[in-house]
């Protein structure tokens, strides 16, 4: 297992990959270390607020774990070398933990980077924010919050793509992921979250144990605290904190028990099940000649429908658009309040306000994702070769996979709206405006 972990260390931190990664981590780092974060009054790099912001970075964390563990668990049946490392003397455990821990060891390093960045940065622009420097504070952070959230979100993306053998699986549980936090931390009031409702009594226990990055029991054991406080005080691993990060690492334990239950090394991806169903299928018609279609048109119509036949069957798609749809009314339903109790009116100039941040982020995340499975889908298949050898111009399927792609946008957009024209008719707002629709729509995509 240790050489194997040794193997997937060398291998990855010798990739671009591996340097994209470690350096967009650790501008977000900067870009958090400059602009500040926290409330007035409290030191930017004190215990308290550098605990934030642990708990904060563990969301471009999970981007950063996703490209990781991808890359380890789907490298075999992509390259076609399954076959031959399965034939090799290992086992099963050997073989599924060596890499998650060799893949682990890499996202960690890219942490670990960012980390040093967000630790040094604001000794270098000074101000009277910045308080001496503190590497207990960070090495806390980083101990307490910020790797275990690593190891939990790491084992749930490896788990998934051990077992589904699918990148486009893994990407959409790593969107799902980020998308289920965001709403969960809207329905219990997180901190992280700047329209939620603070948390308080019972809903602020329960979250203390349900929040898997540990944001909410940070926040419980220091909600009391003043600002001169939170400056100096460093938070303790006891209460709350201390089970939360227990109860979600156990998990983690158990779901990777799990994987490894269920794993079977000799298992063909779904695609090469599919493909060899349909070949054992016999003929039931005789053989006709073809007469190739030629010109451009023909292969971009061909190619459009492939596209739009995957992104209206794919299981993972449909599940992004399930977790979108609930993210939306979340984010939604936090516009019926506004300070000191007060309602707001939900029109639909509010309304579809409130989504466009949000959605252009998630519109984002599902271009790199679907697209990246779109344009390697042909190689993924084994169809590549072929089509590569057929008189189809490329402009033709390229064209017809980007507007694919804006196909997979538009349906996002459309279950915004449509969850937009839902809370507005639930909460009685004002008349619906059809255009600001029409413009919405056309802004975003």
């Amino acid at each position: 297992m240790r050489a194997l972990a040794l193997f997937e260390w060398r291998l990855q931190t010798r990739r671009l990959l591996f340097g994209l990664a470690a350096l967009g981590f650790a501008g977000m780092c900067a870009l958090l270390a400059v602009t500040g974060h926290g409330p007035e009054g409290v030191l930017r790099n004190g215990p308290w607020n550098v605990a934030g912001m642990a708990g904060l970075l563990s969301l471009p964390a999970l981007l950063v774990a996703t490209v990781i563990v991808a890359s380890a668990a789907l490298r075999d049946a992509d390259t076609g070398m399954a076959p031959l490392v399965h034939a090799a003397p290992l086992t099963r455990t050997s073989l599924l933990l060596g890499r998650f821990a060799g893949a682990m060891a890499v996202a960690v390093a890219v942490l670990a980077l960012g980390y040093v960045v967000l630790a040094v940065l604001p000794l270098a622009v000074g101000g009277e924010e910045i308080g001496p420097f503190r590497p207990g504070a960070y090495l806390w952070a980083f101990g307490v919050i910020a790797l275990p959230n690593l190891l939990i979100a790491g084992a749930a993306l490896y788990g998934v793509a051990a077992l589904t053998r699918s990148s486009l699986a893994t990407y959409v549980t790593a969107i799902g992921l980020y998308l289920g936090y965001f709403g969960a931390s809207l329905l219990m009031g997180s901190p992280m979250m700047a329209g939620s409702e603070p948390a308080t009594g019972a809903l602020l226990t329960r979250g203390a144990i349900l929040d898997p990055f540990g944001v909410m029991a940070v926040y419980a054991q220091t909600r009391a605290w003043t600002p001169d406080v939170k400056s100096v005080e460093a938070v303790a691993l006891t209460g709350p904190l201390l089970a939360n990060r227990l109860l979600w690492l156990a998990l983690a334990a158990a779901g990777l028990a799990l994987v490894l239950a269920r794993w079977r090394p000799d298992a063909a991806p779904r695609t090469q099940r599919r493909r060899a169903r349909a070949e054992a299928l016999p003929p039931t018609t005789a053989y006709a000649p073809v007469q190739p279609q030629v010109g451009s048109w023909p292969a971009f119509a061909a190619s459009l429908r492939q596209g739009l036949r995957f992104v209206a069957t794919s299981r993972p798609l449909w599940v992004l658009a399930i977790v979108w749809a609930y993210v939306a009314w979340e984010v939604l339903g936090v516009t019926d309040w506004a300070e000191y109790g007060t309602r707001q009116w939900p029109t639909t100039g509010l309304l579809l306000g409130q989504l466009r941040g949000v959605l252009l982020d998630v519109g984002a995340l599902a271009v790199v994702y679907v697209g990246a499975e779109v344009a390697w889908r042909d190689r993924t298949t084994g169809m590549d070769a072929l089509l590569d050898a057929t008189a189809a111009p490329d402009g033709a399927r390229f064209a017809a996979r980007a507007l694919t792609l804006v196909a997979a946008v538009a349906v996002l957009v459309a279950i915004a709206m449509a969850v937009a024209v839902g809370v507005q008719q639930a909460e009685g707002g004002a008349a619906l405006e059809p255009l600001r629709h029409l413009a919405f729509a056309a802004t975003t995509l």
